[in-house]
């Protein structure tokens, strides 16, 4: 019987060598995975400005608190999530279309969409949603111009990375993505 002296240099080296690569591996996912929430947020925010037009074409008449906006708030709260509601412009709030329920800081299910927190600020022509700050989009029913919230927004993905950049139209209601 031979005794064991443990293990050969050769043996720990490829060891650690196996662990570096799936270390390696391990990074890159993570990159990617964040990327993918960081894009698909993006997308989320410009279907919302889509969402926005249409609902507000729907509108029979745009008078008092019947004015549809999207509205873009960052919470102060808990996750500190960007939320998203398209609604009606109310003092109280953005309204729910259908349930007529207002959006609520403390409650994620009345929001439309909220955004990962892989989206780190979001700037609308060049200012900073600050924690509990907000921008509204609304939409001129008769053409589709933007009477407010025309522009770009930037989406970081850290303080000084811009990952894209959705631009908004304020004469057309037109609205693109730029990566």
């Amino acid at each position: 019987m031979t005794k064991n002296k443990g293990y050969t240099l050769v043996e720990m080296l490829i060891v650690i060598a196996i662990m570096a690569a799936l270390a390696g591996l391990s990074m890159y996912s993570i990159g990617v995975i964040r990327n993918a929430k960081r894009q698909a947020a993006v997308t989320t925010f410009d279907n919302q400005i889509s969402s926005c037009l249409v609902k507000t074409k729907a509108v029979s008449e745009v008078t008092g608190d019947n004015v549809v906006c999207m509205y873009i708030s960052k919470k102060n709260t808990g996750s500190k999530n960007y939320c998203i509601k398209v609604g009606y412009n109310t003092s109280a709030g953005v309204k729910d279309v259908v349930k007529g329920t207002v959006a609520s800081d403390t409650d994620e299910t009345t929001w439309d969409a909220v955004l990962p927190k892989d989206v780190i600020k979001i700037e609308y022509n060049g200012t900073a949603i600050a924690d509990g700050g907000s921008q509204k989009i609304i939409f001129n029913k008769s053409d589709g111009s933007v009477t407010m919230g025309g522009g770009s927004y930037k989406f970081y993905k850290n303080d000084n990375e811009v990952y894209a950049t959705v631009y908004l139209d304020a004469a057309t209601g037109k609205h693109y993505i730029r990566y």
